[in-house]
């Protein structure tokens, strides 16, 4: 074992580990898929299609408002929310909104109950805000191994990327290595 290493040492920056499945792109993108089938999919086709249609124009007009007015202000503060809690807690709350709107729905169908609907509305405006913020999130900032490096190339470098080269020798090129590379998050 050495006591020191150089970044330059071609055996560092030839050695790049495999991801474990649970932290690579296509599971986070498998996790986001699903949740996306079971949370806003299934709220479109039952708003759309199904028990949505059962009910009076003007509390669904009212649901739906209610519903985006809240998203757009929930997503506006829920970066403060994801820096105390963190990103996987995000999503999961974010998805739970969802069925209070699916029970409102169901209870104005089967005995005329309105209030629920609206209450679901605004629970699944402030969680839908959550979850594609969260969503949106995850999507965007887990690149591949073999992309990572040209997603750093087109934007400003991360923190761990500067203080990297910070470190290099200045007669170094000026690539960053393979060891000084922050591994994927896998936030779900």
């Amino acid at each position: 074992m050495r006591a020191s290493a150089s970044f330059t040492d071609s055996a560092s920056v030839s050695h790049v580990k495999k991801p474990r499945w649970y932290r690579s792109t296509f599971y986070n993108a498998l996790i986001l898929g699903i949740c996306n089938f079971l949370a806003p999919g299934i709220w479109g086709a039952m708003n759309s299609l199904g028990a949505g249609g059962e009910a009076s124009p003007s509390l669904v007009n009212a649901a739906n408002a209610l519903t985006f007015c809240l998203m757009v202000l929930s997503c506006f503060f829920s970066s403060a929310l994801v820096k105390w809690i963190g990103i996987k807690a995000v999503l999961i709350i974010g998805t739970m909104g969802y069925a209070p709107y699916a029970a409102g729905l169901y209870t104005n169908n089967r005995f005329g109950t309105q209030w629920l609907v609206l209450v679901g509305a605004a629970l699944c405006g402030l969680s839908a805000g959550l979850f594609w913020m969260a969503e949106a999130a995850i999507a965007l900032a887990t690149p591949s191994r073999t992309t990572r490096a040209s997603s750093w190339a087109s934007g400003s470098p991360s923190v761990p990327a500067r203080r990297a080269k910070s470190r290099t020798p200045s007669t170094s090129s000026s690539s960053v290595p393979a060891s000084a590379w922050p591994r994927s998050p896998g936030y779900c």
